[in-house]
């Protein structure tokens, strides 16, 4: 069964990233919140490492299942789609807290 449309907030879970030039002891330092996962298969992470925010792309695996590492202003400066979306809305939840 295919995960629902729209934006998809996931719970912070471990990222099993593969050998796409990342090592394992980096990995252990790497935190990672799924935010969205698209009907064909792509994910997108938001990932802290060592201080860093950035956005982990996984292509799904017909496409190659390349995985790229993106800074958060260039994945927000990419448009307005279900992905960026999906991390405007777990920003909001941020500030509903407040």
């Amino acid at each position: 069964m295919s995960p629902p449309p729209g934006p998809r907030l996931g719970a912070a879970s471990p990222l099993v990233v593969g050998n796409e030039g990342f090592n394992a002891h980096r990995m252990s330092d790497l935190k990672s919140r799924e935010l969205y996962r698209s009907s064909n298969g792509d994910t997108w992470h938001l990932c802290e490492e060592n201080g860093r925010v950035f956005v982990l792309h996984r292509a799904n695996l017909p496409s190659g299942g390349e995985v790229s590492r993106l800074e958060l202003a260039d994945f927000l400066a990419r448009g307005n789609g279900p992905e960026q979306q999906a991390f405007l809305a777990l920003t909001r939840t941020l500030l509903e807290r407040g």
